[in-house]
């Protein structure tokens, strides 16, 4: 079990003493509540068995997000998680459902977590491509800047680059500035966490900005 830390960088204090729980692209962490039980699944060969469920997680400004999860058979210990605070460590994934992407977190640590939550509470590090050029418009309410943009990232266990989540990301203010004139292509390294908000009754999923690492 990875030690319960509450500092400001929690992902490179994990990694002190947990680096084989993250990957080398993709590295993220999240503590919150089981909102839903979990469903079984099974891998396409049929040899694997997960749990799909989703956690809720409070920002500093009150609001949640709702995360996806998966974990592996081997690290539920409990029948019944709901209403339970957890700890995860692992990767953001995605698929497509329905014709929609959505993203979620697989978890290569799963904890119940009796500690006080600390203030970064979802936390991502991505490193990977631009697969597009950023869109930028102004927010409606604040005339702020946004790009919006998808970036490819490898996992850790792939053999093929080409073997990659695709993630959207949004980023704000002086991060919308900075990635705006990138080309398509181009590394991008950045920290942030998983958003997600309801529009037309449909839950959208994407990785906000929180600094770009040069």
């Amino acid at each position: 079990m990875l030690k319960k830390v509450n500092k400001e960088n929690v992902i490179t204090e994990l990694e002190k003493t947990g680096r084989r729980y993250f990957g080398k692209y993709n590295k993220a962490f999240a503590i919150g509540k089981v909102i839903e039980e979990f469903e079984e699944v099974t891998s396409d060969d049929g040899e694997k068995v997960f749990y799909n469920s989703q956690i809720s997680v409070e920002r500093r400004n009150g609001i949640t997000d709702n995360i996806n999860i998966t974990v592996p058979q081997e690290l539920k210990e409990y029948d019944d998680y709901v209403d339970k605070v957890v700890q995860i460590t692992g990767q953001f994934r995605s698929f497509i459902k329905d014709g929609h992407k959505r993203l979620f977190l697989y978890a290569n640590t799963f904890d119940v977590y009796n500690e006080p939550i600390p203030e970064d509470s979802n936390l991502t590090y991505l490193e990977g491509y631009l697969t597009r050029k950023p869109y930028c418009k102004l927010s409606k309410k604040d005339k702020i800047k946004i790009a919006e943009f998808c970036v490819a990232v490898r996992r850790r266990d792939s053999v093929s680059p080409e073997d990659a989540d695709y993630i959207n990301c949004v980023a704000w203010g002086d991060n919308a500035d900075f990635i705006q004139y990138t080309r398509p292509k181009k590394k991008v390294k950045m920290n942030g966490r998983l958003q997600s908000r309801s529009i037309n009754g449909r839950e959208v999923y994407s990785f906000t900005v929180r600094e770009f690492i040069m």
